[in-house]
């Protein structure tokens, strides 16, 4: 939900015209709408946060929306005052617009992907990226074929996170498809990261 509602704030705050190649929101809907929306899924998030019965995740949620709107406003300030940031400063800043807790904890790990399964984060995400995978496989076959980008989906699709996979070069017909043998067992926090990864993305 932070990455619905935080662009679209974000894009009337930086006078955005266009967001990833896209008219951004406020230039179709308006800017009083946009805002409107954009409040009111952050608030459908906090609505969640309280569902979940645990006092450290609307604690730790409450603490990252205020981090993102400090961040925001040190970037806005330094803009509207044209004032050049330190290095320091301009680092904090980007770490508060960041709407992340990580941690080591092994068990808020496991406790985050229980989470995210029980309300279909992963099911969504295999859902996208398998119409993102057909609908790649179809513009290439209409273009004509191309064996290297074929290859290129067949190793994204059996991508497994950054630990040691067996790799084959591009281009060869070798290895495991369609499953590619991972040595070693993935670690908990690998499904979390490409979570993050693909909800920025999409």
């Amino acid at each position: 939900m932070p990455a619905q509602f935080a662009p679209k704030i974000d894009d009337i705050e930086d006078n955005s015209i266009l967001r990833r190649g896209i008219p951004v929101a406020h230039s179709i809907y308006g800017i009083a709408s946009t805002i409107n929306a954009a409040n009111y899924v952050m608030f459908l998030a906090v609505e969640k946060a309280f569902a979940l019965n645990h006092p450290e995740a609307t604690r730790v949620y409450t603490e990252q929306l205020l981090e993102l709107h400090r961040g925001q406003g040190m970037e806005i300030y330094w803009r509207d005052n044209y004032i050049c940031p330190s290095e320091d400063e301009y680092k904090r800043m980007t770490k508060r617009n960041i709407l992340r807790q990580r941690t080591r904890d092994l068990e808020l790990k496991r406790y985050c992907i229980t989470l995210l399964e029980r309300f279909g984060s992963f099911a969504y995400t295999r859902n996208i990226l398998q119409e993102l995978d057909t609908d790649a496989r179809e513009e290439i076959a209409k273009l004509g074929g191309n064996p290297l980008l074929e290859d290129i989906l067949d190793q994204l699709l059996n991508w497994k996170g950054t630990g040691d996979v067996v790799k084959t070069p591009l281009g060869s017909d070798q290895g495991e498809k369609p499953e590619t043998k991972v040595r070693g067992q993935d670690t908990v926090q690998e499904p979390l990261e490409v979570a993050t990864k693909l909800n920025y993305n999409i």
